[in-house]
């Protein structure tokens, strides 16, 4: 798998070390590993871009999160959707 990765980030995910500062991070003990070219102009900018969630909303009313986001963010955006849904 690692001869298709352009870039690869290690590292257990550790509750006691929670990060959602860095991009497709969740915790500080995880490290980048930029195996190609591919993202390396992403090397020195990674502390000014944002953690996202990204969410998809399924024809069967389903709806999908992916992500690093806190529990309490992620539960007022349900909140949140669910209000707007049901006005």
């Amino acid at each position: 798998m690692l001869s298709v990765t352009d870039l690869f980030i290690n590292g257990p995910f550790v509750k006691e070390k929670l990060d959602l500062c860095r991009p497709w991070f969740s915790s500080t003990n995880q490290r980048y590993h930029f195996l190609t070219d591919r993202y390396i102009n992403l090397k020195n900018m990674l502390s000014e871009i944002p953690n996202r969630i990204e969410v998809r909303l399924e024809n069967n009313g389903n709806i999908g999160i992916n992500g690093m986001a806190t529990q309490e963010i992620l539960q007022k955006f349900m909140k949140d959707s669910a209000q707007k849904i049901n006005k």
